[in-house]
């Protein structure tokens, strides 16, 4: 099992014998790598106790804390995010969430790794994680959301990659040896061949009248059902069966990957009259060929020598240090031209204004926001004072500004899906309790078809239990026209 293979690991690793393990190769069971998952979690949803909960919880063990763990937890878990990451430097953290926005994904988790200290040596899980960090800006949609959707669906598969001919103990689970051959094998475990979780079977054969004309209901399966009649016997007999036959084709697995030497560690069960255990079944194998002794635990078969050679691991270089400064403090200045000059294209720059204002959540946002998108080469440094200028007349524009202050909470452009199973996504949804404002964004003319799009928006929310107070659509020109609809 996972826990076994883990203790396994543990305790190899305890007594310095390298390991290579699936578990211990994921991404997703760093504990470091954790963190910086929560901690880009945590800027995303600032509002998540939860989440900040399990980033102090890595900070007060990581940082080695001594002040009281209650007071800690109490005093950092009720604050601004700004607040929260000020209060960090009495530890010396200096995270600055304003610089933080205005970097490129990787050079922010980069960053992450330097503040907060996570290695001054090489670290596989951390430099792998960079290098998914990597690879997913490239091919994918930069932002922090887009990569938080991505690690939820690829974190199971995300792992180290270790070279072959690595020098190192393999721990797997029969399951994964399946086709595969070594020329020494260890199998260390005994097996219950009728041990289930929560095993449940489907019970045929009811009297409709009895049973609200249902013929079958899903049951707890155990012994008990041999006490329910023939059917019940003959369900427990078949489930029996399927067991041991599941478990027989395991045991055959286990027994044949080994080339060369295979060691076989099992408990010393009590013999009975009907074995559930594979060491039982082992003694059952020693006393057919006559070598069982009750006062002997070490049987050995064949010749114990290695026949073939080892192979001779691949000649790698280790790196020894985790090497990382700010690319800002080396003078370098990066010329980009992805943005092509083509501001006049209406819906590339409806595209655009609509992609910063997706980042922004406050006013406090703006500055930051559109200084991430000039250090990206997203748009040129001429065009920054317009887009600048355009943004915060939204934010601050008298009809809107209260949906921008540091008090609400927003979503933007999150995706619903409806009862009919289409997508809708709302540029901007201001929450107070149960109450919703909806606001999107328009960057051509007034068309009809924008208040049928706010009006089904307004109809999908409140078919889940919200009661919409406002519908605006925000014009975006040289002037900002707010409609209520």
């Amino acid at each position: 099992t996972r826990k076994q293979g883990i203790a396994i690991a543990e305790f190899l690793s305890k007594n310095n014998i390298a390991i290579v393990s699936s578990e211990t190769l994921l991404l997703q069971n760093a504990p470091k790598v954790n963190f910086m998952v929560q901690l880009l979690q945590l800027i995303n949803q600032p509002e998540d106790t939860d989440i900040k909960f399990e980033v102090l919880y890595f900070l007060y063990n990581h940082l080695g804390i001594t002040q009281d763990k209650h007071n800690f937890f109490t005093y950092f878990l009720h604050l601004k995010l700004t607040d929260f990451f000020n209060a960090l430097q009495q530890f010396d953290i200096h995270f600055n969430l304003a610089n933080f926005l205005t970097l490129s994904l990787y050079d922010n988790v980069e960053a992450i790794i330097r503040i907060f200290k996570l290695t001054d040596s090489s670290d596989a899980h951390l430099q792998f994680f960079l290098d998914v960090i990597l690879d997913f800006s490239i091919k994918k949609a930069e932002g922090i959301d887009s990569f938080l959707t991505y690690w939820e669906d690829k974190k199971d598969k995300l792992s180290i990659v270790v070279p072959e001919g690595k020098n190192a103990v393999q721990i797997m689970t029969i399951h994964k040896s399946k086709g595969l051959e070594f020329p020494v094998v260890i199998f260390p475990f005994d097996l219950d061949i009728y041990r289930q979780i929560n095993p449940k079977v489907w019970y045929d054969g009811l009297p409709k009248s009895e049973y609200n004309n249902f013929e079958s209901a899903l049951v707890n399966y155990s012994a008990s059902l041999k006490n329910t009649g023939k059917i019940g016997a003959a369900i427990y007999q078949k489930q029996q069966e399927e067991l041991e036959l599941d478990n027989f084709n395991l045991l055959y697995v286990a027994l044949t990957r080994a080339e060369e030497q295979l060691y076989i560690v099992n408990e010393f069960k009590k013999e009975a009259d009907t074995p559930r255990f594979y060491s039982q079944f082992f003694i059952d194998y020693l006393k057919d060929i006559g070598r069982w002794n009750l006062e002997q635990s070490v049987y050995n078969f064949g010749e114990n020598k290695r026949l073939s050679k080892k192979k001779k691991e691949e000649n790698s270089k280790e790196q020894e240090s985790f090497i990382s400064s700010d690319w800002r403090n080396h003078n370098i200045n990066i010329v980009v031209n992805s943005f092509k000059n083509n501001m006049e294209d209406a819906r590339q720059y409806g595209n655009l204004i609509h992609e910063i204002l997706a980042k922004i959540y406050t006013q406090t946002d703006i500055e930051n926001v559109v200084s991430s998108y000039i250090n990206d080469g997203l748009i040129p440094v001429k065009s920054k004072a317009n887009i600048l200028h355009i943004i915060q007349k939204i934010g601050t524009h008298p009809k809107l500004n209260k949906y921008f202050s540091a008090t609400v909470f927003a979503i933007n452009e999150r995706e619903i899906v409806t009862e009919e199973k289409q997508i809708i996504i709302p540029d901007r949804l201001v929450f107070n309790g149960n109450k919703v404002t909806i606001i999107d964004y328009k960057t051509g003319k007034q068309e009809k078809e924008h208040i049928l799009q706010i009006n089904n928006y307004a109809s999908v929310l409140e078919k889940m239990q919200y009661m919409v107070t406002e519908k605006i659509l925000v014009y975006i020109d040289a002037d900002i026209t707010v409609v209520f609809v």
